[in-house]
């Protein structure tokens, strides 16, 4: 009877650690989403510190298990023996998946929203998990890639900083839109100040930089064109599509003719502040070339 009472008083004090673990995760986990929304810390470091939490919770849960139940580590010696070939095999590959999770989330080669290019896949990066990374495709699908096959991959980031080289590059102009938009913004910072700078106008040195200090998506592409078509015919259809497209992406699409054969290539570079407009555009922009060159409805 006595060893029954011990079985039911230590499965009881399990119980209530348990609970009392689980109330302390739900808490912490409120603290996470409270805190990460005040700080506006990226996704990826918010999911990684969730991680982190689930794994301390399962770990605590684990020692309750095996501390308080009579018999426990001999039972947690057998689980180990007889599991211990399937985690051997299984090791290595979860391991450095783990690893690999770990090094995107600190290291941030690339960051949530960032248009790259893994293995001549492109996609925006919607989550950076410790074991995938979730893209988007221009087709909308979703795709999950392993994180060890992002190390071993090429990978090629879309999104860079907007340097003064590349704004004399695009040769970039600002609609009047966007003119009003960052001396508002400017002001308002302006406004925070003394009451002499309230009064003061913004000049274009402090707008540009502004800009500057900004990212921009630069992505490139290349189509190829028969000889068959008339090489004025090509660069004239192409300037009417690149010139109508400015519009869409606020900077011209440039290109350049890179090969030569029984086919023509050309390469585009289309630089835009959103990558959401170019993965929507993308299809529009390529018809839109095949029409003006080939012809069409």
């Amino acid at each position: 009877m006595a060893s029954w009472f011990d079985f039911l008083l230590n499965a009881l004090i399990v119980a209530i650690i348990v609970i009392l673990i689980l109330i302390l995760y739900r808490l912490v986990m409120f603290l996470v989403r409270r805190g990460t929304k005040k700080q506006k810390l990226p996704i990826e470091a918010m999911n990684g510190i969730k991680i982190t939490v689930r794994l301390i919770t399962v770990l605590l849960i684990a020692i309750a298990l095996f501390t308080f139940i009579p018999g426990s580590s001999s039972l947690l010696l057998s689980i180990s023996s007889i599991t211990g070939l399937i985690i051997g095999f299984a090791s290595t590959q979860v391991v450095s998946q783990f690893i690999a999770g770990i090094y995107l989330l600190f290291a941030r080669p690339f960051k949530v929203n960032d248009l790259i290019n893994i293995n001549n896949l492109d996609g925006l990066v919607i989550e950076i998990g410790l074991n995938f990374t979730t893209l988007q495709k221009f087709s909308g699908t979703i795709v999950k890639v392993p994180n060890k096959t992002i190390l071993d991959a090429d990978v090629h980031k879309y999104t860079v900083m907007l340097t003064p080289d590349i704004t004399k590059d695009i040769g970039s102009r600002i609609d009047a839109q966007s003119i009003e938009l960052n001396i508002e913004e400017l002001s308002k910072v302006e406004k925070k100040k003394t009451k002499e700078k309230k009064q003061k106008k913004l000049g274009l040195d402090t707008l540009k930089g502004l800009i500057m200090n900004s990212e921009i998506v630069r992505y490139t592409f290349e189509i190829a064109v028969d000889l068959d078509q008339l090489p004025e015919k090509v660069i004239s259809a192409v300037n009417v599509v690149c010139d109508k497209h400015r519009r869409i992406y606020r900077y011209r699409p440039q290109f350049i003719i890179t090969y030569i054969y029984w086919r023509v290539h050309i390469r585009f570079k289309i630089y835009c502040h959103n990558p959401y407009v170019i993965i929507k555009n993308q299809s529009h922009f390529i018809q839109d070339l095949m029409t003006a060159i080939y012809g069409g409805g």
